[in-house]
């Protein structure tokens, strides 16, 4: 779930948990944790403005 999570970021930034737990067929509270516990994404901004960054180390 983290993966495909990951490869949605990579592919649009500026995409919405709720559009992520649309293609993934859970909810959009469960995409929240799952970024959570991957640890090395962010959102930068807010709302409609915003953009998730991958912290790489």
């Amino acid at each position: 779930m983290e993966i495909q999570i990951l490869n949605m970021i990579k592919k649009d930034n500026k995409i919405s948990t709720e559009k992520m737990a649309m293609a993934l067929g859970i909810s959009s509270r469960t995409v929240k944790r799952h970024i959570k516990d991957i640890g090395i994404v962010r959102f930068v901004g807010r709302g409609s403005n915003g953009h998730w960054e991958i912290i790489d180390d």
